[in-house]
């Protein structure tokens, strides 16, 4: 499938390059031998090979200005034919295009000989500038030689990365909303699908997806790189009643209860926190469990292991792990050894919530610098009925059929400082930075380096897990949007489209 951009003006899906005539036979045989042979993504290999076709038939290659020859040999392919020029007009072997010169050397190699890297650097280049921002980046994955042939991409900011709908395998990237009506998002879909899979955290261009059996798997899914971790199930005293379509939960007093699979799952998920880059022998993981306490596993482990407390939050950084135990009480983790190793940094509880709105529920975050500097967000956000008529003393009100979510009211922004008697200063200017807040390892990004974000800001998307609960139910309205922390105004992001799934996640694409 090649990736589509969509935007609602259209109606409809619309295909980011034109459909081209049949393609020159071999450089279809070339297409299906690389799909065929490479493990990257088809819709990188799609999307290079839609643009050659399209641009063969066209005649809109660019030549070499060396002989045939020359060009032949610049490209380490053995032969050629007589072409057309870019102009169209017909020439007695003075020039041919490239595409001409790929179709007649790939027609006389061996079947095993195949090599999409041979392509020649300034076509590849041309394809690969014709893209838009995400299929870029997938077209670099490719080999080493579509690699070098684009320059490094860079990301204007922060995506949200949207879970995939009942009906569609595929998920949606969606740059980050602003006033403007007109909203562009892409679709792609990665191997393997993620139908029914639940996204429970996120760092970097790496995502950690849960499924109904509770397999956790961190994915990229812009190069389809995948881990699998183990099972969280076991870290519960339940049962699977896959005839009933839920597990049976065991209390301490002998009662229990049942839980509908994917309620289940996204209720007691709350967040998976995974170190950077990581591959099949090298990663680090902990989980937060809704009731329980959270767990870790690593490289070389079959199993998560429970630890002996509850933590508000946890975020990675420089191979540790600090989780937030009270309200501004914080370890360090070490799991590079055999063991854990916990290290106090603040020992000391203080209540911050003050000067915030009185509410029910409030949230922690933790986030680091660049240059490593400890950060503390609180944000209270409070009960929304969406029912106009529902005052909560009318008999006739039916709370539980009621759609509801949570919004957010308040945020505050705390700065570590070890000198000061409360180790906390609030920070009421970020100075050219904005916060990236979520079910993502929380991000302390600078205007400078992300084109497009506002400073002084704390971007947030929802972690409401009642959002997750009442996705299948229609019943998401999702709190998402950017707080200016001087001005303390909000401004409230609404998706482009109908959504009821569960709440999307920051993701900052990359290689």
């Amino acid at each position: 499938m090649i990736p589509t951009a969509i935007t609602p003006d259209s109606g409809r899906d619309r295909d980011w390059n034109p459909v081209g005539s049949r393609p020159d036979s071999s450089l279809a045989a070339f297409e299906t031998e690389i799909r065929l042979r490479s493990r990257w993504n088809p819709a990188a290999i799609a999307a290079g090979f839609q643009m050659l076709h399209d641009r063969t038939r066209s005649h809109q290659l660019p030549t070499s200005s060396r002989s045939d020859s020359g060009a032949i040999a610049s490209a380490g392919l053995p032969g050629h034919r007589r072409g057309r020029s870019v102009d169209g007009g017909a020439r007695g072997g003075a020039r041919v295009t490239r595409a001409k010169i790929i179709a007649s050397s790939l027609s006389n190699m061996d079947d095993d000989a195949h090599d999409w890297s041979l392509l020649p650097l300034d076509l590849l280049r041309l394809l690969g500038e014709k893209l838009q921002l995400p299929h870029r980046i997938v077209f670099r994955t490719v080999c080493k030689s579509w690699c070098s042939a684009l320059p490094s991409v860079s990301v204007p900011y922060p995506w949200l990365l949207l879970p995939a709908q009942q009906i569609d395998d595929s998920c949606t990237f969606l740059p980050l909303p602003s006033d403007n009506e007109h909203h562009s998002y892409f679709k792609f879909s990665p191997v393997p699908p993620l139908h029914g899979m639940c996204y429970a955290g996120s760092n970097g261009s790496w995502v950690a997806i849960v499924d109904l059996a509770f397999h956790v798997s961190l994915l990229n899914p812009l190069t389809c790189a995948q881990i699998d971790l183990p099972s969280l199930l076991h870290l519960f005293p339940c049962e699977s009643l896959p005839n009933c379509g839920g597990y049976r939960f065991y209390k301490t007093d002998g009662n229990s209860y049942f839980h509908e699979f994917e309620t289940c799952r996204d209720y007691r998920i709350m967040k998976v926190v995974f170190s950077s880059n990581p591959t099949p022998n090298n990663y680090m993981a902990m989980v937060i469990c809704n009731g329980f306490p959270c767990a870790y596993t690593k490289a070389g482990i079959s199993k998560w292991i429970n630890l002996d407390f509850s933590m508000r939050d946890i975020i990675y950084y420089n191979r540790l792990f600090y989780a937030l135990m009270g309200p501004s009480y914080i370890i360090a983790i070490d799991l590079s050894g055999d063991d854990p190793i916990k290290r106090v940094i603040i020992d000391d509880d203080i209540e911050f919530f003050d000067s915030l709105p009185i509410c029910k529920y409030h949230y922690h975050y933790l986030a680091f610098s660049s240059t490593g500097e400890l950060f503390l967000i609180l944000r209270r956000a409070e009960y929304v009925y969406l029912d106009p008529d529902d005052d909560d003393d009318d008999d006739d009100d039916d709370d539980d059929d009621d759609p509801i979510k949570h919004e957010t009211i308040g945020l505050m922004v705390f700065k570590y400082n070890c000198e000061s008697s409360s180790y906390w200063d609030e920070v009421r200017c970020l100075g050219n930075k904005s916060i990236f807040v979520g079910m993502n390892n929380a991000y302390l990004l600078s205007i400078e380096d992300f084109a497009g974000l506002e400073a002084n800001c704390i971007y947030f998307t929802d972690t409401w897990e009642g959002s997750r609960c009442n996705a299948d139910k229609g019943r998401s309205n999702l709190d998402i949007g950017v707080f200016n922390l001087e001005q303390k105004k909000f401004q409230r992001y609404c998706l482009p489209y109908e959504i009821t799934l569960p709440p999307p996640i920051w993701f900052i694409p990359s290689m």
